[in-house]
């Protein structure tokens, strides 16, 4: 297969990967309307996991034929990719004046919890099957944290508006608590909704979820086709240029994983959707370093036993994952902003990461 034709196939996998992108956040925001949970909460679930399916299905194969540090560089570098290049572009593009807080610092939280778990338990350079089943209960947690956090919000939407003289002493505190988390959500986040939403006709909600359903499946779809044709054909390319399997992995692979991330935030940007490309990012790394590393080292188990973790990934990528994630973070959970300079940083710290590899990947 010449280099010219391995390019091209690279770049119509892309294509592929942006268009489902675009299907999915579309499907997204009509499910935001139809159940009224928060666009952090759709974006940290709904698009996260439609999204990492392409990274699972790429590692679990990468992991069955033995190809480990393929396997691990692409969820660990794509994770990278995830905050240093796709939040980044999002913060440079679209800074936020105020960020809906108590959703976002849970997630972060979360997410910064989730990596240093990993760091430890890859000390070793293995991941055991105990590690990885505390991996996954990390992730039953955050699952149950967020749907529990998603019933408040809607909880506190039947109260909003209402007369409430009449309710005092600590139910009242209780109810204007999450009347004002609510309202702070909702003025942190437009994303062209209908005001009338709740007056949608049976007839509506029903085309809604019709069209709903069929763009997440043609969005899936493209995404699962488009990963498998990038990730194959960056493997071409990372043959041609002679760079190690685990540097491909963090790389050339870590770009295809985050791919849809970028493509799903670049959507988000253009519809002026700030908060669903934070949560698709924070839950994206928190599903990726929990439930999908779990499900590898379930599946290396099976094949071999624990799950190796190359030495460049402990020494390098882990460790950089977790500062990277840090500058991202801290001020929102400080300030409840983001800020034009952060994503400076992060990309030109991306671009420094990307060359030291590369470099390495040649020595």
């Amino acid at each position: 297969m010449t280099i010219l034709l391995v390019i091209l196939l690279f770049c119509l996998g892309l294509f592929f990967i942006m268009k489902g992108g675009d299907f999915l956040v579309t499907s997204a925001i009509t499910l935001g309307r139809l159940t009224k949970f928060s666009h952090m909460f759709i974006g940290a679930t709904f698009v996260t996991i439609a999204t990492s399916v392409p990274e699972l299905i790429v590692s679990v194969v990468a992991v069955v034929g033995g190809s480990y540090g393929i396997a691990v560089g692409n969820i660990i570098g794509g994770m990278t990719a995830n905050i240093a290049l796709v939040l980044a572009i999002s913060m440079i593009f679209l800074p936020s004046s105020s960020v809906s807080k108590g959703e976002a610092v849970a997630k972060s939280l979360f997410m910064l919890c989730a990596f240093v778990l990993v760091f430890i338990f890859s000390l070793d350079l293995r991941i055991t099957w105990v590690e990885g089943l505390v991996l996954m209960i990390f992730f039953a947690v955050f699952v149950v944290f967020s749907v529990l956090q998603a019933r408040l919000h809607i909880k506190g939407g039947r109260f909003c508006g209402k007369n409430l003289g009449a309710v005092g002493g600590v139910r009242g505190k209780c109810i204007n608590m999450v009347c004002a988390m609510r309202n702070k959500v909702q003025n942190s986040t437009s994303y062209g909704q209908a005001s009338d939403e709740s007056s949608l006709s049976k007839a509506e909600r029903k085309k809604l979820w019709r069209e709903l359903l069929v763009g997440f499946l043609i969005g899936q779809v493209l995404i699962v086709v488009g990963a498998f044709v990038l990730v194959s054909n960056a493997e071409r390319l990372s043959g041609i240029m002679g760079i190690s399997e685990t540097v491909v992995g963090l790389t050339f692979m870590a770009f295809g994983a985050a791919a849809p991330e970028l493509t799903t935030v670049i959507a988000s940007i253009r519809k002026k959707s700030g908060d669903m490309a934070l949560g698709n990012i924070l839950g994206s790394n928190i599903i990726n370093s929990t439930l999908l590393l779990g499900l590898l080292v379930a599946t290396s188990y099976a094949v071999r036993g624990s799950l190796p973790i190359a030495r460049i990934a402990v020494i390098l990528g882990i460790p950089l994952l977790v500062g990277v994630s840090l500058v991202a973070v801290l001020p929102m959970v400080l300030k409840g902003k983001t800020y034009r300079w952060q994503g400076l940083a992060l990309v030109m710290t991306y671009v420094v990461y990307i060359i030291v590899l590369a470099a390495l990947g040649k020595s």
